[in-house]
């Protein structure tokens, strides 16, 4: 439900909108990141899309790496949320 994927937002899990082939990592664990960073690139039908941090904290884990295929709602990123 949205309100299920709100709550994992707030808690730094990051999830792929999109079902495509991981590109490239645009964060390392203990980077600090920021609402609108880009944490990791995508690419689907020859369009690449950054998928963008929702919260402020520092990366904890990358569960994805370049050449991987994603679907829609894999986790790829957790961040420990900053409160």
């Amino acid at each position: 439900t949205t309100q299920e994927i709100d709550e994992l937002k707030k808690e730094g899990v990051v999830k792929s909108s999109i079902k495509g082939k991981v590109t490239d990592i645009l964060v390392e664990v203990g980077d600090e990141v920021m609402v609108g960073d880009a944490l990791v690139d995508l690419e689907a039908m020859k369009m690449h899309t950054h998928i963008i941090c929702e919260v402020d904290g520092k990366v904890a884990d990358i569960l994805v790496e370049p050449g991987d295929a994603v679907d829609v709602g894999d986790t790829l990123v957790m961040v420990t949320v900053r409160r």
